[in-house]
């Protein structure tokens, strides 16, 4: 059977994590073929040009013309094509849905068997019009979510062809978490090193609570006579005026972020309460925990479901906490290696990306 995948582009966090890298386990069951939206040079450059307005818009309106034409081409063409499944990660057309691309898409979606994932409240994010959001809903075969708030922003009579899904890392499967701590814990006595994970669009939540860390590293250094370092593997460099609070930015690829996963002692995940964040599916956290690390994550959404609060890691329900779980993590090894081996275990159980490829393939169908 023929299965089309509709993504932005593999680059795309949510597009890889989602559904690029179990590709290679789904050929043996459809002939695939990818239908990637968006240029490569948009993500070259979206970070880069992310505090000039003039080249952000400019970027955008290029990016979008040339999206929006290449979509038409490729779901008119679809027409011409024995009826086959369509994999639809959050959109086929990005934002706006034009009268013509609408009666297109109609035919598309009545001729074929749609399974949609939804990993974010993309409505909240305006990344989907009001009209495809709809039709998608009506005509979807399945419909895979992270978790039930996703679901409840769908209409009830759609419920019964949801299906539950998490976001995680495939890298996390052959990791070996004993012999990793042995190098973590050669570092711990002198150096601690947190790290944050993601896009420049998140770093805002980052820099929120740059004060408590700075405070954390401050009394690490003085009280334990250690470093407090925070890895930042990103798309965009932060920069922020601090005395003890070592920070090292780090151009992200996939690669490198594996390997820094594998230094790390402790994973952030900082986020505001608001119906975009309630959306996440948390995969911070999750992709932390593959690695053995412990997590402090906010208080926040789905959060509360993939963190086992004081088992490996904490939920952070007000600013203080930060830095006094930081240090706590960073000045107690036993803690710390206790609170790592339940992170692995709990993504063992819940996270296992050999478990997801399985359902998924049973979704699909």
């Amino acid at each position: 059977m023929n299965l089309n995948i509709f993504i932005r582009h593999q680059t795309n966090p949510s597009n890889y994590y989602r559904i690029y890298q179990y590709i290679q386990h789904l050929e043996g069951n459809y002939a695939i073929n990818v239908v990637s939206s968006f240029p490569s040079f948009y993500y070259r450059y979206l970070g880069r040009f992310s505090k000039n307005i003039f080249l952000s818009v400019l970027l955008k309106i290029i990016t979008y013309s040339i999206v929006q034409l290449r979509l038409h081409i490729t779901t008119s063409l679809m027409l011409f094509q024995k009826s086959s499944i369509l994999f639809i990660q959050r959109e086929i057309y990005p934002r706006r849905l034009g009268f013509i691309q609408k009666e297109v898409l109609k035919r598309l979606l009545n001729r074929n068997k749609i399974i949609w994932d939804i990993d974010d409240n993309i409505t909240a994010l305006n990344e989907i019009s009001k009209s495809e959001f709809n039709l998608l809903a009506e005509k979807s075969a399945s419909i895979i979510v992270c978790h039930q708030f996703l679901k409840d922003g769908l209409e009830k009579k759609y419920h019964e062809k949801v299906f539950f899904l998490p976001t995680s890392d495939i890298e996390c499967n052959n990791f070996n978490v004993e012999e990793t701590n042995k190098q973590r814990l050669t570092a711990y006595p002198s150096i601690v090193k947190l790290g944050w994970l993601g896009t420049f669009n998140n770093l805002k939540f980052l820099e929120k609570i740059l004060p408590y860390l700075e405070k954390s590293a401050e009394v690490l250094k003085k009280e334990f006579g250690k470093y407090l370092v925070l890895r930042i593997i990103s798309d965009f460099y932060l920069e922020a005026n601090v005395n003890f609070l070592k920070i090292n930015n780090i151009s992200w690829t996939r690669e490198r972020a594996i390997q820094e996963l594998q230094n790390i002692h402790i994973g952030l995940m900082p986020l505001d309460d608001n119906d975009i964040t309630k959306g996440k599916c948390g995969f911070k956290a999750v992709q932390y925990m593959g690695f053995g690390i412990p997590v402090l994550a906010s208080d926040i959404g789905f959060n509360r479901e993939v963190i086992e609060n004081g088992r490996s890691g904490y939920l952070i329900t007000k600013v203080e906490l930060w830095m006094d779980k930081i240090i706590e993590l960073s000045s107690n090894e036993k803690r710390w290696l206790e609170f790592s081996k339940n992170a692995r275990t709990k993504w063992l159980k819940d996270f296992n990306t050999d478990n997801i490829i399985k359902k998924m393939i049973e979704i699909i169908g």
